[in-house]
């Protein structure tokens, strides 16, 4: 969309109505109007794919989205979304979030790229790694991210069966507690010591242990805990209230 000929070229397309695909890549910075108008009413062959790789660009992001939407309601318009590259902490994680926000409000695709060049791969060093992975299992499977929020995915709506995520999945919300997702995540961990298996309340206990005690919600979880029907629950329990 940066070539000076850009107009001549999608126009010849238009008239001879033959798909086409950018091998490359757009970069939204470029799009206006007049191109959007002309490059929706192309055949165009795939996903149209973008990247939304820092969260300065947020704004800049959000116009082009309401120029896009304009012209197009397209289902398959793709945003790549870099993590773990300036930094892997939890506002890397909240920044994460807010751009797939955003993406979602339009109705379009994240693919979460997690940074890594051939000597070093800095998620996994990261104390956030679980919840790197699980972001990534969740924005990457378009078939899922359309049917499920992330909240519904950590709780495994849909794999119920698989421990092994389960608790991953468990271990990503823990690690948030330190966020502005806080709140969000202890009213997930209220909700699981409903109907999740013991193991996975008792990973969540140990993980909220150093966690305030004296907040509401961190006690009525151990509350909770103290009432379960499982011995080890309920021992976990009232050790950490002790």
């Amino acid at each position: 969309m940066g070539c000076p000929n850009w107009k001549n070229i999608l126009n010849q397309l238009i008239s001879l109505d033959r798909p086409f695909k950018f091998k490359q890549g757009i970069d939204e910075r470029l799009l206006t109007d007049e191109k959007c108008k002309l490059l929706f009413s192309a055949k165009y062959d795939g996903d149209y794919t973008f990247a939304f790789d820092n969260i300065s660009d947020y704004d800049l992001i959000h116009k082009r989205l309401r120029i896009i939407r304009k012209y197009t309601s397209a289902i398959n318009i793709k945003f790549y979304v870099l993590v773990g590259f300036e930094s892997t902490n939890a506002t890397d994680i909240e920044n994460a979030f807010k751009r797939i926000e955003l993406l979602m409000r339009f109705k379009c695709i994240p693919y979460v790229m997690r940074y890594q060049n051939k000597n070093y791969t800095p998620w996994k060093e990261s104390e956030f790694r679980a919840m790197y992975v699980t972001l990534a299992r969740w924005g990457n499977q378009p078939s899922i991210f359309k049917k499920m929020s992330f909240r519904q995915f950590c709780l495994g709506d849909s794999y119920s069966t698989n421990a092994d995520l389960e608790f991953y999945a468990m271990s990503a919300l823990s690690k948030m507690l330190g966020s502005i997702y806080r709140e969000q995540c202890l009213d997930r961990f209220i909700e699981m010591m409903d109907y999740e298996p013991y193991l996975i309340k008792v990973g969540m206990l140990y993980r909220i242990k150093e966690d305030d005690k004296n907040d509401a919600k961190v006690k009525f979880i151990y509350e909770k805990g103290k009432n379960d029907s499982h011995y080890w629950v309920r021992h976990v329990s009232k050790r950490a209230l002790e």
